[in-house]
C-alpha cells in the first residue's frame, strides 16, 4: 500500500525500482489532499480509477487523519504504508504551522511508512510565496518571519528525519524540473528483505 502516489514516470524509474524491495505494482493506493478541487481533478485524471482511492484530508488534523488512515489500512490488515510520497507539501505545512508543525508532520510521516519519498520546496519558494501574498495586499504567513528552520531545506529536512525520526537517507535522485531535491528515506525501525525480488509484507 502507498499514500499519495505520483506520476507513472517515477514508478518507471529503474533506480527507484532497484532501491525499493517491493512488487512492480504498488497497489492499492490512497491519494490525499486538503483541497476538494485538487482531489476532484486528480480523480478525474486518474489512469487507474479502480486502484487508487481519493480523499480530502487535512494531514495536520490528528482527529481527522488517524481514524481515516487507520480505517483504510485495516482493510488490508496493515498498520503502516509501504511507501509515502510527499511532493511539494513541506513548505505549506511549515508556513502554516511553523517549525513545530513541520517537525510534527515529518515525525508523523516517518511513523506511517517503511519508505518516504519527499520533495522539499527550497527556501526561495518560501520567499516567493510570501511575495505573492504581499502583492495581493494580504498579511504575511503567520510563521514566515519566525521560522528558525530555514536555508537549505533539503538538508534541514534530512537532518530532522535522520536525527529525530529514525530514518536513513537511501538516495538523492537529484533535482526535479522545479529545481527541487527528490529524497528517498527508509525507516530504521523496519527490517527490509535483502533480496531485490522480495516484497515487503503488506
Amino acid at each position: 500500500t502507498t499514500l499519495d502516489p505520483i506520476s507513472g514516470e517515477l514508478y518507471g524509474s529503474s533506480e527507484l525500482q532497484r532501491l525499493l524491495p517491493l512488487e512492480d505494482t504498488l497497489c492499492p493506493l490512497v491519494w490525499a489532499a486538503s483541497s476538494a478541487g485538487v482531489t476532484r481533478a486528480a480523480r478525474q485524471c486518474s489512469p487507474f480509477p479502480a486502484s487508487i482511492s481519493f480523499a480530502n484530508l487535512d494531514i495536520m488534523d490528528s482527529s481527522a487523519r488517524e481514524p481515516f488512515l487507520s480505517s483504510y489500512l485495516s482493510r488490508f490488515g496493515r498498520s503502516t504504508f509501504d511507501i509515502v510520497f510527499c511532493m511539494s507539501v513541506t513548505m505549506w505545512i511549515h508556513l502554516n504551522h511553523g517549525d513545530s508543525g513541520l517537525m510534527e508532520f515529518l515525525s508523523f510521516l516517518s511513523s506511517l511508512c517503511t519508505y518516504l519519498l519527499i520533495e522539499p520546496q527550497p527556501w526561495k519558494c518560501y520567499r516567493a510565496a510570501a511575495r505573492r501574498l504581499r502583492k495581493l495586499g494580504r498579511n504575511d504567513f503567520d510563521h514566515f518571519r519566525s521560522l528558525a528552520i530555514n536555508g537549505d531545506m533539503a538538508e534541514r529536512i534530512t537532518q530532522i528525519l535522520t536525527k529525530d525520526c529514525a530514518m536513513e537517507l537511501v538516495c538523492c535522485f537529484g533535482s526535479t524540473s522545479w529545481d527541487r531535491s527528490l529524497l528517498l528515506f527508509k525507516s530504521n525501525a523496519v527490517k527490509v528483505p535483502s533480496h531485490p525480488n522480495q516484497s515487503v509484507v503488506r
